[in-house]
């Protein structure tokens, strides 16, 4: 069952990712010890991200959601939008309505004494029929 009213007991934060190098699905699935049976899965739901360096905007898919990335050069990072990815977890189609989770689930974090993510801007990205979000 999906519901916006899970308590904070309901997740658990994942461990620390040190990024001093890259990492492959094969060096992550050694590193958390996953059985066969999870890599499987895994592979089951997310299919591979074709890159396009050439082109700015790609939209990934994951379990049949959208979702909208910029790649940035100068950094070599892809920067995906946070309301598409909750739109993804919780299995919303509508957008406001996973924007406004995405809103109170800040508000709550940072309520608690948590920070949801580091001091950036927001990026506009381009929302289905080409507007600016």
């Amino acid at each position: 069952m999906v519901t916006q009213n899970a308590t904070r007991s309901t997740f658990t934060w994942p461990p620390q990712q040190l990024w001093d190098r890259t990492w492959t699905d094969d060096g992550l699935y050694k590193k958390y010890g996953l059985a066969k049976d999870d890599i499987y899965f895994i592979k089951s739901q997310i299919r591979p991200m074709e890159i396009n360096l050439n082109e700015e905007k790609a939209l990934a898919v994951f379990e049949n959601y959208k979702i909208r990335r910029i790649y940035d050069e100068k950094t070599e990072t892809w920067l995906f939008s946070v309301v598409d990815i909750i739109a993804a977890l919780i299995q919303q189609p509508d957008y406001q309505t996973a924007r406004k989770y995405w809103n109170k689930l800040k508000e709550r974090l940072k309520k608690e004494g948590n920070q949801s993510v580091t001091n950036c801007h927001q990026l506009k990205m381009e929302a289905a029929g080409g507007k600016n979000t």
